[in-house]
């Protein structure tokens, strides 16, 4: 029997009851992993890492709950002896990026093999990161296209972007918001501005292509 002191105890975060039986089962089978508990609520993760403290966190960023980013960065900032591995089917650079920047050491995709799973969880727990050179690359990349952007956006900003997107104009966005039409004019100037566009119907095309990725 392996000496429990070398073995890695995992926590799991995912709301797929499929997903946590798979991982049980595999975990059950492999002699220096040993799943301590599951939970389908990322709002419950934060009293149950707190009690449980794993070594590693696989966290599947579609399970309801708070942003992703924000777990894991308290994870990362509370909790510095458990490493996060971020595995889940959604390819957003979005969360690649702010996952990175919260402190995860990996974000791989639930289509690797059984192999590559345990590997991963192997190298987190040894204190490597896992994120790779296009995976690098994506993130920069999103940060200087859309985040920068998104960044010096105020939420009031970011309500203007989402009506423009709607086709909506300053009459209509002033009586929704209750500001009158010239502050209306006024908060989607300073959309085009920050955004770089020249006109609304672009600040609206920049918008829908972001918005339910990027804002939401």
């Amino acid at each position: 029997m392996m000496n429990s002191k070398n073995k890695i105890f995992v926590f799991v975060i995912d709301n797929s009851p499929t997903t946590l039986t798979g991982l049980r089962l595999l975990f059950f089978h492999t002699k220096d992993i040993e799943m301590i508990g599951d939970t389908q609520n990322g709002y419950d993760a934060y009293a149950i890492i707190q009690n449980l403290k794993p070594m590693v966190v696989v966290f599947d960023i579609s399970t309801p709950g708070p942003d992703p980013s924000e777990l894991t960065k308290w994870i990362f900032e509370n909790h510095p002896n458990t490493k996060t591995l971020i595995f889940t089917s959604i390819k957003s650079d979005r969360l690649l990026a702010n996952t990175m920047d919260s402190g995860a050491s990996g974000y791989i995709s639930k289509e690797v093999t059984e192999a590559e799973i345990i590997n991963a969880i192997r190298q987190t727990a040894r204190g490597l990161k896992l994120f790779d050179n296009d995976q690098y690359q994506r993130a920069g990349k999103w940060k200087n296209m859309v985040g920068e952007k998104i960044s010096q956006l105020t939420t009031r900003e970011i309500e203007i972007l989402k009506m423009l997107t709607k086709g909506l104009g300053n009459h209509e966005i002033s009586v929704i918001l209750g500001i009158s039409i010239k502050t209306a004019a006024y908060h989607v100037s300073n959309v085009l501005a920050k955004l770089q566009v020249k006109s609304r119907q672009e600040a609206a095309i920049w918008g829908l292509r972001h918005l339910s990725e990027d804002l939401a």
